[in-house]
């Protein structure tokens, strides 16, 4: 058995990565819980990412759920949103 360590740049991409939001609420479930356990494990904050990533979604948070379309899929998106925001207050308060 041999122990691998990552490069520098190897390291510089992954601290990269782990600073930068998702691009889509969708992508909250997977890789932005991804990146919190990550930073957990590290012993990292998760603050900036947090606000980062609330200040990223406002505007499509703010356009779904004012939304009045009542078909299923838009009554969907509206909860999904309301509910990655209130993780991501949650999140943000746990740490201040």
């Amino acid at each position: 058995r041999r122990l691998l360590e990552p490069t520098r740049r190897g390291r510089d991409h992954a601290r990269e990565w782990l600073s930068e939001p998702v691009d889509h609420l969708r992508d909250v479930r997977t890789e932005l819980l991804l990146k919190f356990r990550i930073l957990e494990r590290m012993d990292a904050s998760l603050v900036p990412l947090a606000r980062a990533q609330r200040e990223l979604f406002e505007p499509m948070i703010t356009a779904i759920t004012a939304s009045t379309a009542d078909d299923v899929v838009s009554r969907w998106r509206r909860e999904h949103a309301r509910a990655v925001a209130g993780f991501l207050d949650a999140v943000i308060d746990a740490a201040t």
